[in-house]
């Protein structure tokens, strides 16, 4: 890609279906001349993903296009710890999952190296407040303890 190439052709190696010499080959050099198609090199942008708490918001990854204009594909290697949509990222549970950035290239461009990064999803912390406003006489009963939990997420409890 992107090389000049020089062919030497023996006289009388190419001809219309006539036997005519082929119009374009230098008869006194007897080279065929040319460059390949010039592409382009692409580059992703996705750095390091900070570390993420189950419960945390969607977020993005890296860039959605190369700099070259064309969409980067985020794949992750475990699919049940986050759910990816073009370059948002939805955590799902806790985990570890490597995230890899890819783009195929085209007509114009080569292929992106490829870019990985790990994400790490850690426990959501849950918040226990206790009611204090309890009280007991000296020989009763005692009260029911109540307390409320905070900080569940997807229905879980």
């Amino acid at each position: 890609v992107n090389t000049q190439v020089i062919v030497e052709i023996p006289t009388g190696f190419v001809s219309d279906m006539y036997a005519n010499a082929f119009v374009g080959f230098g008869a006194a050099s007897y080279t065929w001349t040319f460059t390949t198609i010039n592409k382009n090199d692409q580059t992703i942008t996705f750095g390091p993903i900070e570390e993420k708490n189950y419960g945390d918001a969607p977020f993005t990854l890296g860039n959605a296009e190369t700099d070259q204009g064309l969409t980067v594909t985020y794949i992750a290697e475990d699919p049940s710890v986050v759910s990816i949509t073009g370059n948002q990222a939805t955590i799902l549970k806790v985990g570890l999952t490597k995230i890899t950035a890819t783009q195929d290239g085209d007509d114009l461009n080569f292929a992106a190296q490829a870019v990985e990064q790990t994400l790490t999803v850690g426990k959501k912390e849950l918040t226990i407040t206790v009611d204090t406003n309890q009280s007991k006489v000296y020989g009763s009963t005692d009260p029911t303890l109540t307390y409320l939990v905070a900080g569940y997420e997807n229905g879980y409890d």
